[in-house]
């Protein structure tokens, strides 16, 4: 089989080909679970909250679950996506390409108030269950009168005097009345906020009243994502990010014993961000989820994501079919031979990444593309031949990771900095570098002024773009390894990780023998 004939994954879990059995099978016999994961946790409701870097593999950890429910349990499930995580673009061609049979997406453009934000994910919810409930045949008894209390609170959304105080509760697409067993007597024009209210607690009662052991519900939430401003608005958008879960925690707490799970996707530095606005947030994801990272060094035998790469090779290469149904470690050690038959050359490739799926993804498709038609891999597909490529993509996403925190001039001084600097800075060689710069350019003074270049360079150790080389014995630490940060106030040595060295014009081994001064003020530019 030639490299460029095996699907090597999607850069994008939301993309993920899952249509078929046989893509299926590919995914959960190459899936490697996160070490802290526990399936049981999340089947029998006690975790509801999968947390992360950007590209961690967050979302294809929810399709794990979602099939094994399915599997396991016999249970109903769909799955959401959010408008605000899409271009316009993307959002096109996953409607028009990949969205699956019961993936919808949210519209939650708009939603900035807090507690008209909690109001909609806790009618969301329960809306959606109503939709599940049908699809499962549940629609008698208590089922029933739910699904019409519901019904009845959706209309009530629409009423003029709750659309007043309430504007994007409009939004709402469901409609269930349209069914003559769940037809409503009356209409809901001059209902209130509190008929709203009213409704809301009718059909959360009813909703105790529906046991579901044999046909339990799972609703998937895929991350919801948010773009600093610089304005009054940004506390807004965090606090409805707030509001959302809360509104699944509840929701979980409360139906955890009807058999109706609702599990969320979050990306570690929105938690972040969203707990700088409302502290216990950061408190309620990591008490009810787990963290989705790949820390093993792995110093013998594979790592993780390198188990991955060659599930794929093992599940898709019918010359290994036969070995990989007695022993899937042994077929897993006969596709490393087969495909990267250069000593540690895999090693190698997993080292230019930061330890994600996504990068894997990226890589291998790269990859192949330059060794087509080939049943190996080459020492420089592997190394020259992907690291430009894969560096752009890498910064790309770095960048787009951190306008979570930072706004455009503030990302645009980042990229200044570093660009055509030098692969590895102390401290005082990255002040004497930022003050030059500053000189020039707005977006780099801005971060000296603002003194914003710590948490920048701390947020970009995190994401795997700079690593820290320790004082005495030299060794080079990275996040992504679980490798802690040290304090930036003492003297320190940063480098440039090697994925990008190319694409932002890094001269390795320069030096600056410059003495850092005391900033002084900048001259008009003309």
């Amino acid at each position: 089989m030639n490299v460029d004939d095996i699907d090597w994954g999607s850069e994008d879990a939301r993309n993920l080909r899952l249509r078929t059995p046989d893509q299926v099978d590919i995914f959960l016999g190459s899936y490697v679970l996160p070490a802290k994961f526990k399936l049981a946790d999340f089947l029998n409701g006690y975790r509801y909250f999968v947390f992360g870097g950007k590209g961690a593999g967050k979302t294809a950890l929810l399709q794990y679950i979602r099939i094994k429910a399915e599997e396991k349990l016999g249970a109903t499930a769909s799955f959401f996506y959010f408008q605000s995580s899409f271009s316009k673009n993307d959002l096109q061609a996953f409607l028009t390409n990949t969205a699956k049979a019961n993936d919808r997406v949210v519209d939650d453009s708009g939603l900035s108030d807090p507690e008209e934000a909690f109001l909609f994910w806790r009618i969301f919810l329960l809306a959606e269950v109503a939709m599940l409930l049908k699809r499962a045949g549940v629609a008698e008894g208590p089922a029933a009168e739910f699904i019409k209390a519901i019904e009845a609170a959706r209309l009530i959304a629409k009423a003029k005097n709750v659309a007043k105080r309430y504007p994007s509760l409009q939004r709402f697409s469901v409609e269930l009345s349209k069914d003559a067993k769940f037809q409503l007597e009356g209409t809901f024009e001059s209902a209130t906020v509190s008929d709203l209210s009213t409704y809301l607690h009718i059909a959360e009662d009813k909703l105790r009243g529906v046991f579901l052991e044999n046909t339990p519900l799972f609703l998937f939430i895929d991350e919801m994502e948010v773009f600093i401003r610089g304005d009054e608005t940004d506390a807004l958008r965090l606090g409805a990010i707030a509001a959302l879960v809360r509104a699944v925690r509840d929701f979980n707490e409360t139906f955890r014993d009807n058999d109706i799970r609702v599990i969320a996707a979050i990306r570690d530095v929105v938690v972040e961000q969203v707990s700088t606005v409302q502290g216990e947030i950061s408190r309620i994801i990591r008490d009810n989820g787990v963290a989705v990272d790949w820390p093993l060094s792995a110093k013998e035998g594979f790592h993780p994501l390198e188990r991955m790469v060659l599930g794929r090779i093992v599940m898709q290469d019918a010359k290994l079919k036969q070995l990989r149904n007695g022993d899937f470690d042994s077929a897993i050690a006969q596709a490393s031979k087969m495909y990267f038959p250069q000593d540690g050359s895999l090693r190698g490739s997993l080292n230019l990444t930061w330890y994600r799926p996504r990068d894997m993804a990226l890589l291998f498709d790269e990859a192949a593309t330059i060794d087509s038609g080939k049943g190996s891999f080459s020492s420089y597909a592997l190394t020259d031949g992907v690291v430009k490529p894969l560096g752009k993509r890498l910064w790309e996403d770095a960048i787009s990771g951190l306008a979570v925190k930072y706004g455009k001039q503030e990302l645009d001084g980042v990229e200044r900095l570093l660009r055509g600097g030098k692969d590895i800075y102390s401290r005082e060689e990255l002040l004497n570098r930022m003050e030059e710069l500053s000189h020039s350019y707005d977006e780099v003074a801005i971060l000296s002024d603002s003194h914003k270049w710590m948490a920048v360079i701390e947020d970009l150790y995190r994401a795997g773009a700079l690593y820290t080389i320790a004082k005495v014995s030299g060794k080079k630490n990275f996040a992504f390894r679980g490798d802690s940060m040290p304090s930036l106030t003492d003297d320190f040595r940063v480098g440039v990780h090697q994925v990008l060295l190319k694409h932002l014009s890094i001269r390795q081994g320069a030096t600056n023998d410059r003495v850092y001064r005391s900033p002084s003020p900048r001259l008009p530019r003309r």
